[in-house]
């Protein structure tokens, strides 16, 4: 029983360690503000879509009070945009089967996020953390 135990812990010992091997890329983390027309911006998301590889899902993360925070975020070039984080009758509600609250009914909500944020803002490199990003966004 010793020896199983043993063989067991060895396993799981070098799986975990060849998860950390040189073949995942390197994260660094960003962070920083957005504002609009000065103020901080507040239920928005910030998108960093890769501008290298197609196909590879975006690192999104939540602005809240003007600030954001991704902490894993590969090393590479990246498009940035914005989304609104909120929609208006996204919960559905009534009885079931009702078309009360039924997804026909949802709309954008108010955000006052102009459109062209919504596709590519800029593009940054990303090589080191920096906790100092700033986006200056604007109505005009």
């Amino acid at each position: 029983m010793r020896t199983s135990a043993r063989i067991v812990c060895a396993a799981l010992l070098t799986t975990l360690l060849g998860c950390g091997g040189p073949g995942l890329p390197k994260t660094v983390q960003l962070g920083g503000t957005v504002t609009l027309d000065g103020k901080p911006l507040t239920n928005v998301n910030i998108f960093f879509a890769s501008a290298d590889k197609d196909g590879e899902p975006p690192v999104v993360e939540k602005v809240i009070d003007g600030r954001f925070l991704a902490p894993k975020v590969p090393v590479g070039k990246y498009r940035v945009t914005f989304r609104p984080g909120d929609f208006l009758g996204t919960e559905p509600s009534g009885p079931v089967g009702s078309d009360f609250g039924s997804k026909s009914d949802l709309r954008p909500s108010r955000s006052p996020l102009p459109d062209r944020y919504r596709e590519q803002y800029k593009t940054i490199e990303v090589v080191a953390d920096d906790l100092n990003l700033i986006f200056d966004l604007t109505t005009k």
